[in-house]
């Protein structure tokens, strides 16, 4: 997630605007990747994250805030389905 940039917060900025701002600050190579949003169905994606060895699903609100130190009621952990 990209929080700063520039000298300026990005705390209050959307998730999918924090993504697109961070996906325009890093230049993608082998030790970076900027991860897609990716909304239902995602089951053909999760074939892909099971065998790179993801282990858990983490679920966002495209409009949630980025809230340090505080418990985000617009994000999720789950575990990795089996199958």
């Amino acid at each position: 997630d990209l929080l700063r940039i520039d000298g300026s917060t990005l705390l209050d900025v959307p998730l999918l605007e924090r993504k697109r701002l961070l996906d325009g600050a890093l230049e993608p190579s082998e030790r970076v990747r900027v991860t897609p949003y990716v909304r239902e169905p995602f089951g053909s994606y999760l074939v892909s994250w099971r065998g790179l060895g993801f282990q858990q699903l983490f679920f966002k609100d495209a409009n949630s805030r980025y809230l340090p130190n505080v418990r985000n009621d617009a994000w999720a952990v789950r575990p990795m389905p089996v199958k």
